[in-house]
């Protein structure tokens, strides 16, 4: 799977930033695979995952989550901006 993506922002403390969840909807405890967004303040780049999935999956479902901050810099709002999900 590949996409693009931007951030600004983005913190450095793994359970304070944003990631990407990609899961079998009907079995997520069977397959479940997560990846962390780029921290910082980054351009478009190209982001990159191998997925390799159970023989039998039938559809995956693919989240973004944020989880809750921890205290909140207003003059740091942490934006992400995504492109272009491709499966290959």
């Amino acid at each position: 799977m590949t996409w693009f993506v931007k951030t600004k922002n983005i913190p450095l403390l793994e359970d304070e930033a944003p990631f990407i969840e990609i899961s079998d909807p009907l079995r997520p405890a069977e397959f479940s695979q997560r990846t962390r967004i780029p921290a910082g303040t980054n351009e478009w780049s190209e982001q990159k995952l191998s997925i390799d999935t159970p023989i039998d999956t039938r559809g995956l479902k693919i989240t973004i989550r944020s989880p809750r901050m921890r205290t909140v810099d207003r003059s740091r709002v942490p934006e992400v901006w995504f492109d272009d999900f491709k499966m290959r």
